[in-house]
């Protein structure tokens, strides 16, 4: 069986407080890649970048605006005619309002012709035509449709969850570099939890769940502990999503806030004793 090479690619997701999403629309030109659609902003990772940085590079050079990363949504891979496309999705923030630059002859990889900011089933028709950003995203914002009027994850060819072998690797490894540079709420709230000195029940920090990685995590009772820092405030919606995708798996999900934990941490821990006894 032939090899193909691996292209990576990362994917900006960003959402305002009224729900709806930036897209932007691709040209409608001979040999373009799903022409005419609009879909999530995304640039290939040049080699040694990171994700992040692939964020911050995808709002200078085709949103004429500053993006900052603010967590990985999903991963995934697709098979291409002649390369695997690995996709991330990132959610982020921008500084500004994003605006196209002018189109050049000279430009390296494909300007946009139009943006808008668009509901989450706006993505839908560029997911069912194959676009990898699409389909990871609307895996992980699921909303109802005249298709999946239950408001159940976008299927596309498997369960999103369900991540091969090598990408459960890369999200160890990605765990394994959050583990290592915690929030100081976070800090606080693992002492409490480590060495199942609560109740004796085992927890696990930065816990990999398919594309997902959990704060804490207890396997036992199949629970997800998360805690929200300030910037959460303007990602309410994101982080029900995530939490109606990880309750879709099966677990119970408790939402501490950063300040809760950082200065009432009884009140978190019985808000976690209570989800461990229900």
């Amino acid at each position: 069986m032939a090899e193909f090479p691996t292209h990576h690619a990362v994917a900006a997701a960003m959402r305002r407080a009224d729900g709806l999403v930036f897209a932007v629309k691709r040209p409608d030109e001979p040999g373009e890649e799903l022409p005419g659609i609009w879909g999530l902003p995304a640039v290939t990772l040049q080699d040694g970048e990171t994700p992040e940085d692939g964020v911050r590079r995808l709002g200078t050079e085709k949103l004429s605006v500053e993006l900052t990363p603010l967590r990985q949504l999903a991963e995934g891979e697709q098979q291409r005619d002649e390369y695997v496309l690995h996709m991330t999705v990132y959610e982020a923030s921008p500084g500004g309002e994003p605006v196209l630059p002018p189109r050049t002859a000279e430009a390296a990889s494909t300007l946009y012709v139009d943006t808008g900011w668009l509901p989450v089933e706006a993505f839908r028709e560029a997911a069912d035509k194959g676009s990898l950003c699409c389909q990871l995203f609307l895996a992980f914002s699921p909303g109802p449709s005249p298709e999946n009027r239950r408001g159940e994850p976008y299927e596309g060819r498997s369960n999103l969850l369900d991540i091969p072998k090598e990408r459960k690797r890369r999200m160890v490894d990605a765990a394994r570099r959050q583990r290592e540079a915690p929030t100081r709420s976070e800090a606080i709230l693992w002492e409490r939890l480590r060495r199942k000195r609560l109740d004796g029940h085992k927890f696990r920090r930065q816990h990999p769940f398919g594309p997902l990685i959990l704060d804490f995590y207890c396997p036992e009772k199949r629970l997800a502990v998360e805690v929200d820092g300030a910037i959460h405030a303007g990602q309410k919606g994101a982080d029900e999503e995530r939490q109606q995708l990880l309750e879709a798996a099966g677990l119970n999900v408790v939402r501490l806030s950063a300040e809760q934990v950082e200065h009432d941490i009884e009140t978190a821990l019985d808000r976690i004793r209570n989800a461990l006894n229900s």
